[in-house]
């Protein structure tokens, strides 16, 4: 995939990912840029739909925090 720095290529892909994973297909996911914590919190920012930047910060509303609370949950079986 290619694009301009901050296009969304790498959510994008993500995004992708996680589905696939979450029926329950083998994935993997390579990223030259990016660790394995940084990528958990992105994920955990796609399937929470917050930013990354309110993840991080902790800035969120308590309907925010509920959704993160339960992307973590479909999230660890897709590890």
């Amino acid at each position: 995939m290619g694009g301009d720095i901050g296009a969304g290529k790498s959510a994008l892909a993500l995004g992708i990912a996680l589905r696939v994973a979450q029926q329950g297909l083998p994935v993997a996911f390579v990223s030259g840029e990016m660790d394995e914590e940084r990528l958990m919190e992105r994920a955990l920012a796609i399937e929470g739909r917050v930013a990354v930047d309110e993840l991080r910060s902790a800035k969120m509303s308590d309907t925010e925090r509920a959704g993160i609370g339960g992307a973590a949950v479909r999230l660890r079986g897709c590890r």
